[in-house]
């Protein structure tokens, strides 16, 4: 059975010789940094530029001598995260990762996180990691892994991630580079951080996988991966995967043109986010125009409409609602028995909570 390498965190370079005293408050210029390196980092994490094999098997020769201290026999490079899974199937089938991964963190990331934490940690956490973090990983990063659980089973997970670790990178490049502080093997971190120009990273005892960036990754306005047409994220060997506003959707909304969509495919769909991007993008006025629709009863900006949805479904009472934080109308269905506004609210309330009075519309939206 293959071994996987152990990080040691001698190796990673990051003990850190703390030259100066504690950093109770950052200065007014130090402040105003901040979010050029989140924005700095956001971007190196969704960038689409690539490095040639030639680079890409040169940084991860360099990061397997330089931190890992130990040079794989071969180095195969891929594209996309799917192909790097089946190739770990094939090389290296059976490994626990978890472990491993567990081994990493208590012996690396934490380690280095409980060093510099005293130090600044509370000051910069949220205003560079957590922005990073949540830019990337929320918006491509986790897309990516349940994108892959949907096609595969048991996907592994690397805990080399390339070019999203780059919420990892961008706190200690801030902390270096505005606050001063001095990792004493600086040559080992930088071999280290020069991954993020990779994809998924698997370093086996025998080989070592490397991933790639994609080629294309498209955003709407909030950062979200969003594509009306085509995929969102595409990779070289063609693998990818379609989303509107950050939700994951099937290639048949997100490409067909919205006009020629059906309104009864609206009955097929059970997830509630991706039934809402349907009527994002056919529009509520069409969808209702559309359907064999009725209205029971109205309140406000809410509706209680009765759907026929054809078929086995047949008639069902649909509570319509607008999101206000959102501004995206939705159509939820309800009890049965519903037959006004304030019976239909109240039902979708009973699921979150058990209350004795009739529930605040404003709330429960």
């Amino acid at each position: 059975m293959l071994k996987w390498i152990r990080l040691n965190r001698k190796y990673i370079g990051l003990e850190t010789e703390m030259k100066q005293p504690r950093i109770l408050k950052l200065t007014k210029s130090q402040e105003d940094q901040l979010p050029r390196y989140a924005d700095k980092w956001v971007n190196i994490g969704l960038s689409t530029d690539r490095v040639s094999d030639e680079e890409r098997r040169s940084i991860i020769q360099n990061f397997l001598l330089g931190v890992l201290q130990t040079p794989n026999k071969s180095i195969l490079l891929l594209e996309s995260p799917i192909s790097c899974h089946y190739a770990l199937n094939l090389f290296g089938a059976g490994l626990n990762l978890d472990q491993v991964r567990n081994q990493v963190e208590n012996q690396v990331r934490n380690q280095v996180r409980n060093q510099v934490r005293n130090q600044v940690w509370n000051q910069v956490w949220n205003q560079v990691w957590n922005q990073v973090w949540n830019q990337v990983e929320n918006q491509v990063r986790d897309q990516v892994k349940n994108q892959v659980k949907n096609q595969v089973r048991d996907f592994i997970w690397p805990y080399l991630e390339g070019q999203w670790d780059v919420f990892y990178f961008s706190f200690y490049d801030y902390c270096e580079k505005v606050l001063g502080l001095d990792y004493q093997i600086k040559e080992t971190f930088n071999l280290y951080k020069e991954t993020v120009k990779l994809g998924l990273i698997y370093p086996l005892e025998d080989i070592c996988i490397v991933g790639n960036r994609p080629t294309e990754l498209y955003l709407n306005e909030n950062r979200n991966l969003h594509k009306n047409g085509d995929m969102a994220i595409k990779w070289a060997d063609g693998w990818g995967f379609w989303a509107l506003n950050g939700v994951l959707v099937p290639k048949w909304l997100a490409e067909t043109p919205s006009e020629q969509i059906d309104c009864l495919k609206f009955a097929e769909i059970q997830n509630v986010e991706i039934r809402r991007e349907f009527i994002r993008k056919v529009g509520i006025e069409r969808l209702i125009k559309h359907l064999d629709t009725h209205l029971l009863d109205k309140q406000s900006n809410y509706e209680l409409l009765e759907i026929d949805l054809k078929g086995e479904t047949g008639k069902w009472p649909y509570l319509k609602m607008l999101n206000p934080s959102i501004g995206v109308w939705h159509l939820e269905c309800v009890d049965k028995a519903c037959k006004t506004v304030r019976e239909a609210i109240n039902f979708r309330a009973s699921r979150l909570i058990n209350f004795e009075s009739d529930w605040n519309p404003e709330a429960l939206t």
